[in-house]
């Protein structure tokens, strides 16, 4: 559910710093509108209650239309407003402004300033904000559209675009902006808005047609439509097969303004595409994280300053973790969608059980614990969820209290035995299976590309056969 802009530019000035309440026209950092906003956002936060949508449902608040660096005093004040008076409400915004950091949960620029500003838009993604795309009357040219002059195929391969990097979502700008007395069957471009001459670009006024049966599907529409399915499929792909997945969006895309506009040679390869994932030959069982020999590809963090070699030691292909002190090793890698297999058993020499967890999307300051999901390994709450550093995340209400949620099954096996953790990251879903039993499932989970953590808190433990599948 997204909620509409709760403020617009001062007299409709594109170049005006000032944003007024859209119910009353105050400028929404004066103490009017301070007041008027505080009323309105208590009502508005009343009313999401008793709607009271179902956890799959999340409710996402836009503040002002497309937001600049000239109004990014003004838009953060707003921010603020909106944080205080309905605490947890993400904000998500269509700009290409630089300057809203802290202010933006969910960053959607258009396709051109992603791809100019995309070590910016990941370094957002590292600290936990989510990244979309649009399109809107712009860019045309070269660039990835759904304009009517323009190749069907562009807006086919904008779903491969989101899986080209790992992007969160795409946003369709203007569906319809049909106007009276003008027919879209009969007239392409029509005026926006009621001040001076201003015309949308030709057919950006109708996706869909207007019809007695009820709208009628665009074949720009339907386009799109196929580009997310696409979308959808390379995702099945890539947790099986993923360097598969890369090299067929490679063949078609690599960029906004650079990919394959031969409809054959995307069609030929959608039939690949088709092929890999009805493919009878064994899935990719991945890559060792974990080389049996060394820590390679691992660091670790302590509070204390503790070196990882005091810790975790490797022997005989075991790796070994002391579990004094609080800290955790990780990858050095970062990962976004993934299925990760491990085996863990509790030292069977000492038959003593304790506390550990695998993390999952580990994002942001390096602490005792960082953000991310926790996929508990406590004796006898093994498949458990532990929500830290409020991760974005749903699970079901009825076994979650605060910030953990319960397993549905035990399914660990005695003290000393070693245990499998299956675990599928994939979007905004995380299943947990244990030694083949499904555990835990939790979805909306923020996908965004973070570390993987083994924990040390308190008691050895001991893990093996760590691998991935992207």
């Amino acid at each position: 559910m997204e909620g509409g802009h709760l403020a617009h530019r001062h007299g409709g000035n594109w170049d005006s710093p000032r944003l007024d309440f859209f119910l009353t026209g105050s400028d929404v950092t004066s103490d009017a509108g301070r007041a008027e906003l505080a009323d309105f956002l208590v009502a508005l936060r009343s009313t999401l209650a008793e709607l009271n949508p179902p956890p799959s449902v999340r409710y996402l608040q836009h503040l002002t239309d497309e937001p600049t660096d000239t109004n990014a005093t003004s838009y953060k004040a707003l921010a603020e407003q909106v944080r205080t008076h309905m605490p947890g409400v993400r904000i998500f915004e269509a700009t290409m402004s630089l300057a809203l950091v802290g202010a933006v949960d969910v960053w959607c620029p258009q396709v051109q300033e992603y791809q100019r500003n995309r070590a910016f838009f990941d370094a957002r993604r590292q600290a936990g904000d989510g990244v979309w795309i649009y399109t809107c009357l712009i860019p045309g040219g070269p660039w990835l559209n759904r304009l009517l002059d323009q190749e069907r195929l562009r807006p086919v391969l904008l779903g491969w675009s989101l899986e080209a990097s790992d992007l969160d979502g795409f946003l369709h700008w203007g569906l319809n902006h049909y106007r009276p007395g003008v027919d879209p069957f009969e007239q392409s471009v029509v005026p926006h808005g009621d001040g001076p001459p201003n015309f949308l670009p030709a057919g950006d006024s109708h996706v869909l047609y207007p019809g007695p049966d009820g709208p009628l599907s665009g074949q720009r529409f339907e386009a799109h439509r196929i580009g997310l399915e696409d979308a959808a499929l390379l995702r099945m792909l890539k947790m099986h097969h993923p360097q598969r997945a890369a090299e067929l969006v490679q063949a078609v895309f690599r960029g906004f303004d650079d990919y394959e506009r031969d409809v054959t040679a995307y069609r030929a390869t959608r039939r690949h595409l088709l092929t890999a994932l009805d493919s009878k030959e064994p899935a990719d069982t991945g890559v060792l994280l974990f080389n049996g020999r060394d820590l390679a590809g691992w660091t670790a963090y302590f509070p204390d300053g503790t070196k990882m070699e005091d810790v975790w030691r490797v022997e005989d292909g075991i790796l070994i973790c002391k579990g004094q002190p609080a800290g955790y090793l990780r990858t050095k890698e970062q990962f976004t969608n993934f299925r990760l297999t491990l085996q863990w058993r509790w030292n069977p020499a000492t038959q003593q059980a304790g506390n550990s967890g695998v993390l999952l999307r580990v994002i942001g300051e390096e602490k005792v614990w960082p953000r991310c999901v926790e996929a508990q390994l406590q004796h006898g709450n093994a498949g458990d969820f532990w929500n830290i550093g409020d991760f974005p995340m749903q699970t079901e209400p009825d076994r979650t209290q605060g910030r953990n949620t319960r397993k549905l099954v035990a399914a660990e096996r005695p003290v000393g035995e070693w245990n499998e953790y299956d675990i599928l990251v994939d979007g905004g879903r995380i299943a947990l299976r244990i030694n083949g039993q499904l555990v835990n499932e939790a979805s909306d989970v923020l996908e965004v590309p973070g570390w993987i953590g083994l924990q040390s808190e308190g008691t050895e433990i001991h893990f093996r056969e760590i691998r991935i599948q992207r």
